[in-house]
């Protein structure tokens, strides 16, 4: 969806200038809009929200927020929320909410999860049986989130502030690297999950030439 379409109701409405006057400029009315549709989506608070656009490299592609850059803190959302329904911009929003529900706000799958294509696709090939037709018992989106949260806290929050989205991409493939290749593992024997990869599928073929 074109969320640029919203722009010039918005800056009506709000009476954004050109920053002529002097002082610190308003964020990008467009992307305060999106955030907005992101947490009703979500079923988010205003401080949960401000964590989560800071948390999420996606979420700050889609808004247009650069890394480093400042974003929204919770009263600058509350502030923005506000005015959108107490200024004429109600009116908008209303002929909008339904459209935006049908494309924006209703989830692909159900409402308590969401598994992409890719990711059932990839399960599928490791040979994984994904868990999603049983709501609150996904043990592979826990498996995911326990991987993602190591990511973080060993390379986003310990090397950050980020200069760019490139300077990530370079970070997380060397850290998928040595992972994969020199991190050893207690549970697995005290080597890298590439060794026990491979180890697991030798005996495979082992065991299928010994029937």
């Amino acid at each position: 969806m074109d969320f640029e379409c919203f722009r010039p109701w918005l800056v009506e409405e709000f009476g954004y200038g050109d920053g002529s006057k002097g002082g610190r400029p308003p964020f990008d009315p467009v992307s305060m809009f999106k955030a907005l549709i992101l947490q009703a989506q979500h079923n988010l608070s205003d401080a949960r929200m401000n964590f989560l656009i800071r948390d999420r490299l996606s979420w700050m592609r889609f808004l247009g927020f650069d890394l480093g850059a400042p974003t929204p803190d919770e009263n600058t959302i509350r502030h923005f929320r506000n005015r959108l329904t107490e200024t004429g911009t109600r009116k908008h929003w209303t002929k909008s909410s339904e459209h935006l529900r049908n494309i924006v706000l209703r989830r692909p799958v159900e409402s308590a999860q969401y598994l992409s294509i890719k990711y059932t696709e990839r399960l599928a090939e490791a040979g994984i049986e994904p868990s999603v037709g049983s709501v609150g018992d996904s043990y592979d989106n826990a498996l995911a989130e326990t991987i993602n949260g190591l990511f973080k806290a060993e390379v986003i929050h310990r090397s950050g502030p980020w200069r760019s989205f490139e300077a990530v991409e370079f970070a997380t493939l060397e850290w998928v690297d040595r992972f994969n290749n020199r991190q050893l593992l207690e549970p697995i024997g005290n080597i890298p999950p590439a060794e026990a990869e491979a180890n697991f599928y030798a005996a495979l073929e082992t065991r299928d030439e010994a029937a």
